[in-house]
C-alpha cells in the first residue's frame, strides 16, 4: 500500500506502508533414536514426536503453602481410599505443587505438557516517508500464541536447594 501526496518532485508528504503475518505451525514427525522425546539440557524442555518442538515439560505449580495447615490439608485419596499429604516435608512459604498422576507424591511422573516457545503467529507494520526534506520510518513487530518460561529464574530461586541465589536480592 502507498499512498503520495503532493508534487513529483518529493517536496509533499509521502507515505509507504508494508504489512506482514506469518503463522506457524511446529510438530515433530520422527526422532532417530527410536522414538525416545529429548530433553534440553535444563530438563525443563522435550521434544517427541507428534508435539511440538521444546514442549516445556514440568510439573504445574499452584501456589504457595501460607500455613503448615495448608500443608497438611494438601492430599490425595489412594486407591485405597487413605488419604496421603502429597508434600509432607513442605513449610510455609514453599511452593505448591500439583499431584497430576494422584499418587500422592510429586516426582518426574507428574510432568506434564506446558506449551513452547515458538510463536503461533507473528508479524509486523512499516511506515516510511517524509515531508520535505523530512524523512521519517517506524517498525512494529508482535508475536502471540506462545508460553515463556524463564529459565534462569527456575534455577536460581528453587526452594529444593541451598543455592537460592536470588534470597538476598529481594
Amino acid at each position: 500500500l502507498t499512498h503520495r501526496a503532493g508534487n513529483q518532485e518529493g517536496r509533499g508528504f509521502r507515505l509507504n506502508t508494508s504489512a506482514t503475518l506469518t503463522t506457524t505451525r511446529n510438530r515433530v514427525l520422527s526422532l532417530g533414536n527410536g522414538g525416545q522425546p529429548l530433553f534440553d539440557e535444563t530438563g525443563a524442555a522435550r521434544t517427541a514426536v507428534g508435539r511440538a518442538l521444546g514442549t516445556f515439560y514440568l510439573v504445574r505449580t499452584s501456589g504457595i503453602f501460607q500455613s503448615a495447615a495448608e500443608v497438611q490439608a494438601h492430599t490425595t485419596t489412594l486407591a485405597n481410599g487413605q488419604a496421603r499429604v502429597i508434600q509432607p516435608n513442605a513449610r510455609p512459604g514453599d511452593v505448591r505443587y500439583v499431584d497430576a498422576n494422584r499418587d500422592g507424591q510429586i516426582n518426574d511422573d507428574d510432568r506434564v505438557e506446558i506449551g513452547n516457545g515458538t510463536p503461533k503467529f507473528s508479524g509486523g507494520l512499516f511506515f516510511d516517508g517524509g515531508w520535505r526534506s523530512l524523512d521519517f520510518g517506524l517498525a512494529l513487530r508482535g508475536a502471540g500464541g506462545f508460553r515463556i518460561f524463564n529459565v534462569v529464574r527456575y534455577w536460581t530461586d528453587r526452594m529444593d536447594d541451598p543455592s537460592n541465589y536470588r534470597a538476598g536480592f529481594a
